[in-house]
């Protein structure tokens, strides 16, 4: 099979372009959805489906597979030919890992999009997206808020007992949601380490969209930061141009072998040591305001990597690994003792047993 070129992904964008102002789709502005791919066969067709059945009339996908070698840029491309009569889409296959899901998303951001996109979503390949009106529910929120820049939903758990590869979830309509104070967008919720922050709940217009920024303790956040930061400029210090949708938009489906999950041993303790170090560069370099430096949110903060870190290596390693995390928790000095002894408990003792209960 032979890969997506730069001359046939310019070909391709010329085709977008054709596209563009075609019978009623001119009313309709263009919503390209950024999907960077890697090894996830079993799961990647779920997702591109719950994409193509979304009502809205007017989509794009970009997709990049970041060097994939269990046949999933096989199963995209014949995915590709069954079913672009419904949903125009580039793929762009590249010939080695890069392992680096932000640059993958900013190859996509530069090379893929067609010219006349205006609004852009992203989706991971192993998550798919709530029901069929998921789209527009995020399309009619900034039509709503023409002063707001970016619109966000809640996320739902793939239910464990249905098949990651199931596609009887896909045309259920939407259920109203109850936000909960922690998982509201909020510079308190970003730097405690709370989880609203994810790149599949956000549509965001073209003209406001940042270079997507690598950082090793969470890409996401530290993308929302800057999102928080374009906003609090622009709205005299509020976030007021991030408008939230009452509704889940998209399903997050947590696998063994994800690509957070594939970290090998070595780079989990690297990560691990680099804890300390990252959480205050991310506070000196996130645009987060002085108000929230503190002892107690640089430590829930670093308390949310070692938590993450320490489930990951749970799920995959022996207990003697999860003791030696441990060790190095321990010697983190940003971490206050009732964070501190939380983790101990969760994870000395039990060290297979994985909670998602937060510290207090």
């Amino acid at each position: 099979m032979s890969r997506w070129t730069a001359s046939r992904c310019n070909a391709t964008r010329q085709w977008f372009k054709s596209l563009s102002g075609v019978g009623s789709m001119a009313n309709y502005p263009r919503v390209t959805v950024v999907v960077p791919v890697y090894n996830s066969k079993p799961y990647v067709m779920a997702c591109l489906e719950s994409i193509r059945r979304q009502d809205y009339p007017h989509m794009a996908l970009a997709i990049v597979d970041d060097g994939s070698t269990d046949g999933t840029p096989a199963a995209i491309t014949q995915w590709m030919d069954e079913h672009t009569d419904r949903v125009a889409a580039v793929f762009w296959q590249l010939p080695h890992n890069v392992g680096c899901n932000p640059a993958v998303r900013n190859l996509a951001l530069v090379h893929l999009l067609p010219e006349d996109t205006q609004l852009v979503a992203f989706m991971d390949s192993d998550d798919c997206y709530v029901g069929p009106h998921a789209m527009s529910a995020l399309v009619d929120a900034l039509a709503k808020h023409p002063y707001a820049f970016a619109a966000y939903g809640a996320k739902a758990h793939w239910p464990q007992a249905l098949p990651m590869e199931s596609l009887c979830l896909f045309d259920r309509p939407l259920r109203p949601v109850v936000w909960p104070k922690n998982n509201a967008l909020s510079w308190k919720n970003l730097v405690n380490g709370f989880v609203p922050h994810y790149y599949q709940a956000l549509l965001v217009r073209k003209s406001h969209l940042p270079v997507l920024p690598y950082y090793p303790l969470g890409s996401d956040r530290a993308f929302y930061s800057r999102l928080y930061g374009i906003s609090a400029q622009q709205y005299g210090g509020s976030l007021g141009g991030i408008v939230p949708v009452e509704t889940p938009v998209f399903y997050y489906r947590k696998r063994p072998n994800s690509v957070v999950r594939q970290v090998s041993e070595a780079r989990l303790r690297l990560q691990a040591s680099l804890i300390p170090t990252l959480t205050e560069d991310f506070f000196k370099t996130s645009g987060i305001p002085v108000v929230w430096h503190t002892a107690v949110s640089r430590s829930r903060l670093s308390f949310a990597q070692w938590h993450t870190r320490l489930e990951n290596l749970a799920a995959t390693q022996p207990p003697e690994h999860v003791a030696f995390l441990l060790d190095l928790m321990r010697q983190d000095p940003l971490l206050l003792p009732n964070h501190r002894a939380w983790l101990m408990k969760a994870f000395a003792i039990n060290p297979a047993a994985r909670t998602h209960a937060h510290a207090n």
